[in-house]
């Protein structure tokens, strides 16, 4: 596939998801020593940023992981705004090479959800250009702002003896003073399934949860693609018969059964 037809479909409102879970294939199929001639398939991508990303999440400590995002969004931002405008490949090179390694998207919202520090602006930035490579800077930091704003909410309904499906249903849906890009929408709908996952209250809504945020097949398809893989990344790390995996496995076949 080339990168003119991958900017055609980011154009339409990319599915980064699946692309990630694709590139799992990508990276176990190939031998091991074909794994690290990016060049041959991103050539226009830095060869520093290929490096941090060919190093999964399960090669390094967790204790680590966060230090690890901070420096791949720092050289991500660095390869997307500092292209000449009109340069060969362009931000949707940076972001294909990305897509390849989606399992760090999936680390970042949980990073996001589960520490207690404000939520780090470099990792807000990576989210936002995973979900829309194709926007521009000002547009990206609305979706920053925005996500934040989810963030923050989804941390007081965690401490909340109250916890409903309608709450989060309202912090999927876009609000007609404050509307959302379709980018912006994937990211929170990934920030409220990881809530979900991770939450100990969100286990007792996640059903019903999910139904008000997928409901139509294509969405269904997204959360399929979203579980498949964070269940996959969870199993190399061997933490997928855990709680929120068990969930993650029974929440990925009814899901499957509907579509």
């Amino acid at each position: 596939m080339s990168v003119q037809r991958v900017s055609g479909a980011a154009q339409e409102g990319c599915l980064p998801h699946a692309l990630s879970l694709t590139s799992v294939l990508f990276l176990h199929v190939l031998p091991l020593q074909l794994r690290f001639v990016f060049k041959a398939y991103f050539p226009h991508a830095p060869a520093s940023l290929a490096t941090v990303l060919s190093q999964l999440p399960e090669g390094l400590p967790q204790g680590r992981w966060l230090q690890r995002l901070q420096l791949i969004s720092q050289q991500l931002r660095e390869a997307v705004e500092n292209q000449p405008q009109g340069s060969r490949g362009g931000p949707l090179q940076t972001w294909f090479l990305l897509a390849h390694f989606g399992g760090w998207a999936d680390v970042a919202a949980e990073q996001l959800l589960r520490s207690d520090m404000d939520p780090p602006a470099a990792l807000l930035w990576f989210l936002a250009f995973y979900h829309g490579p194709q926007e521009g800077a000002q547009q990206r930091a609305r979706t920053m702002v925005q996500a934040e704003a989810v963030l923050r909410r989804l941390r007081e309904l965690s401490g909340s003896a109250h916890l409903s499906a309608r709450d989060l249903q309202a912090l999927g849906e876009s609000s007609p003073g404050d509307p959302r890009s379709p980018a912006c929408t994937q990211l929170i709908r990934q920030l409220l399934l990881t809530f979900l996952l991770w939450a100990p209250r969100g286990h007792t809504v996640v059903r019903e949860a999910t139904a008000f945020m997928a409901p139509t097949r294509d969405v269904t398809q997204e959360v399929i693609g979203f579980l498949d893989q964070t269940l996959y990344r969870w199993d190399q790390l061997g933490t997928g018969a855990s709680g929120p995996g068990a969930l993650a496995r029974a929440l990925l076949q009814e899901l499957r059964a509907q579509v």
